[in-house]
């Protein structure tokens, strides 16, 4: 292993290889990533354009309407105020807001705070149609909307996803803490984290990314417009940048005390629903496994963007992925990005060989034919080949076992495809140019255009 190489290096090369070619073969204009560890970023990358007519790029400062994600931020703060004893989870909520009641549905006057951070409410998900036409409701019309008849489940009785109940949620913190939902927010949970490229108004956010709607065949994706969540901030309101919501997911963590006790981060993480076979939701916030680990975070699905993070508590690790298109595959690319970083950063000795990395780095690279693309990465001392287009690469990659010079043959790999046949690279010097899988003939290939290579990228891989 030569001093430049490391396993965050490897795990760099292989993202900045591996992330590029899925962000174009998707035709998402721009994303931003981030891989937390023991609570700093041990990668971080921004691929494509923030706006595809100026061109201009995604950044570290660039900004990302991340939806849903609010919610983990709502029940901190929902948290927060238990802690200091000014609010109960089991509280109803109609004993802080006395306007919380209706004629025609008695069940509203049952629902306690908890219910609505579950989302056991019974209400309906939303009020009206802002998902499409761009026009969110006031509070006020929230509130009225809230008088009808909100409910279609008794409580507890079903999981029912509920935007409303989370603006529910954040005219609770107002009523409780008397201040408005984004000054609450900014003093109690941004400003402690340091977080100044993060807000919740977006007549604030001064660096926001143009969001993109549905590809169509032979059609560009449209611009959609920056609209404001008014009466629905609580439940989808913020914007931020990579770089902040690492400060936040770290914060999370269960040795970090800056914005809740371990005992209220435990509660927010204790299982309410187990919704199916892969996502369980607590308080505000779902769990999922990635890479064979138990991780809390959430989705966030916004007009023009596409988002999500997850963390590990305990081993304080989290994973960022933020999109400026209105569908992206966001959790299958966690669980790609986390496996990556699992064997990388947990299993990196058991890739060690005593052949020359540096030598090996040349044959790394995008190899193209007709039926496929294959991508051949280097992981302390060991080749491995995968194809780009999966969504989860390393979990059924390829190992190529070097016999001599040039020379490689391929193990670990599917038994439908050339396993156990050689592989051998052409080229002049360091300038390798194809390579023969088997019978197969792959030209090495540069398919994916400089714009969305990595904007921190600092290795030439």
């Amino acid at each position: 292993m030569t001093s430049q190489q490391t396993p965050y290096s490897d795990m760099a090369h292989l993202f900045d290889q591996w992330l590029p070619y899925q962000f174009y073969s998707e035709e998402i204009p721009g994303a931003a990533i981030g891989v937390v560890e023991d609570g700093a970023l041990a990668y971080e990358g921004y691929f494509g354009y923030a706006d595809t007519d100026t061109k201009t790029p995604v950044t570290i400062d660039t900004q990302f309407r991340v939806a849903s994600i609010t919610k983990l931020m709502t029940a901190v703060a929902i948290l927060q105020l238990a802690e200091n004893d000014q609010l109960q989870l089991d509280d109803q909520v109609s004993h802080y807001l006395s306007w919380f009641n209706s004629t025609n549905d008695p069940t509203v006057e049952c629902i306690t705070i908890r219910q609505l951070l579950y989302h056991g409410s019974g209400m309906r998900r939303d009020s009206a149609n802002y998902w499409n036409d761009d026009h969110f409701p006031s509070p006020d019309t929230l509130q009225a909307f809230f008088q009808e008849q909100p409910t279609v489940y008794e409580t507890a009785e079903q999981f029912k996803y509920s935007n409303i109940g989370f603006g529910l949620l954040g005219m609770l913190i107002e009523a409780v803490s008397r201040q408005p939902y984004a000054e609450y927010i900014y003093t109690h949970i941004l400003h402690p984290l340091q977080m100044d490229n993060t807000t919740v108004d977006s007549n604030k956010a001064h660096n926001l990314a143009t969001g993109y709607g549905r590809k169509f065949p032979g059609q560009d994706r449209p611009t959609l417009p920056h609209i404001e969540t008014k009466g629905l901030q609580a439940a989808a309101g913020l914007i931020t940048t990579v770089r902040d919501i690492c400060g936040f997911l770290s914060a999370l963590s269960d040795d970090n005390t800056l914005l809740l006790t371990l005992e209220s981060k435990r509660e927010m993480r204790r299982i309410q629903w187990y919704v199916n076979e892969e996502i369980q939701y607590g308080l505000g916030v779902e769990i999922r496994e990635h890479a064979g680990t138990s991780m809390y975070g959430h989705t966030g699905g916004f007009p023009g963007f596409s988002s999500y993070v997850a963390f590990d508590p305990e081993d304080q690790y989290a994973v960022i992925v933020f999109t400026n298109v209105i569908i992206a595959p966001t959790v299958p690319l966690a669980e790609g990005i986390c496996r990556i970083a699992r064997e990388c950063l947990s299993k990196y000795s058991q890739y060690a060989t005593a052949a020359d990395a540096t030598q090996l780095r040349r044959y790394t690279g995008t190899y193209t034919m007709r039926w496929e693309e294959i991508q051949i990465a280097c992981l302390n001392g060991t080749l491995l080949s995968y194809d780009p287009i999966a969504s989860d690469p390393l979990y059924t990659c390829g190992v190529l076992q070097q016999t001599d010079d040039n020379g490689f043959t391929l193990t670990r790999a599917s038994g439908f495809g050339t396993l156990g046949e050689p592989v051998v690279f052409d080229g002049h010097g360091t300038a390798v140019t194809a390579m023969y899988m088997g019978a197969f003939h792959y030209k090495k290939a540069q398919l994916v255009p400089d714009s969305y290579r990595n904007a921190t990228e600092t290795s030439s891989a």
